[in-house]
């Protein structure tokens, strides 16, 4: 009987191993997937990161050439530059009206 019990005993650690062995290799294969979906992820957020910061560097630098253009046209302006403008914008107005 005690034999029997040693038997019972190695078949009952052989088990547990081999259901740990079964758990360790499920929980590898979540943690792997687990990884995966998060650098996935973290690509996205990348990308989507990039995308922005290209977009808003975009506007400021439309932003910072109109003010350069405005501050020029304002720098090199001269009196008569200012009255023909003027005079060519009444023309046109005047033209506007027939």
């Amino acid at each position: 009987m005690l034999g029997h019990l040693d038997s019972d005993v190695a078949a009952l650690r052989e088990q547990s191993k081999a259901e740990a062995d079964l758990e360790r290799q499920r929980l590898r294969v979540a943690t792997d997937r687990e990884l995966e979906k998060l650098r996935h992820q973290a690509q996205r957020e990348i990308e989507m990161a990039v995308k922005v910061a290209r977009q808003e560097l975009r506007r400021f630098l439309a932003e910072r050439s109109v003010q350069v253009a405005k501050e020029s046209v304002i720098k090199e302006m001269r009196e008569e530059d200012d009255a023909r403008l003027i005079g060519a914008s009444i023309a046109e107005l005047r033209g506007s009206r027939i």
